[in-house]
């Protein structure tokens, strides 16, 4: 009230908002998917445009020398994991990549000489991030290639598991297929 606003401008104004044209950020789509969403939001601002489509393209890069993973079931992360993505390839201009599922680090693991593990709460019990993870270590193991792995904190939230995570995993692993004690 001290700043002249009143319930019923407030009720207004979220009335409106539900009537004006709304876009989809397709949180798991991919790049591309965001970037579309993204051009769309300029053309409706009536924003210039040229400086967002030069930039680097963000897709799923075969020959990238860096991989950036973790939690890929959670947006959130997801979001970081892009965010890091644009970081590097702006400011080292070297092709990074963000590794998606168990093919993708197979096939990345080919070129990849670092991977970028970003630590968020959950993660360890993430079977996506485990498939990621073993496909990445027995590529490795395999070929006697050599990924260097690197972790960051990137979550307040993660905590590094007790001893009673390690003997839940030994005895009955994710409870996902493949990913066993």
């Amino acid at each position: 009230m001290s700043f002249g606003i009143s319930v019923e401008m407030i009720q207004a104004a979220y009335r409106e908002l539900t009537r004006l044209p709304c876009l989809s950020m397709p949180r798991f789509g991919t790049v591309l998917d965001q970037d579309n969403v993204v051009v769309e939001m300029l053309t409706q601002c009536k924003l210039p445009k040229r400086a967002f489509m030069e930039k680097w393209q963000l897709q799923f890069a075969f020959q990238a020398q860096l991989c950036i993973t973790g939690a890929v079931a959670d947006p959130e992360s997801l979001s970081a994991f892009y965010l890091l993505q644009t970081l590097v390839q702006r400011t080292l201009q070297q092709e990074a990549t963000v590794v998606c599922n168990a093919d993708q680090a197979t096939i990345a693991a080919g070129t990849c000489t670092s991977m970028v593990v970003l630590l968020t709460k959950g993660i360890l019990r993430d079977p996506v991030f485990a498939a990621i993870l073993l496909a990445v270590l027995e590529y490795r193991a395999d070929r006697d290639g050599h990924v260097q792995i690197v972790a960051v904190s990137a979550d307040s939230g993660f905590e590094f598991p007790v001893d009673a995570f390690y003997e839940m995993l030994g005895c009955q692993g994710l409870g996902s297929t493949g990913l066993g004690a």
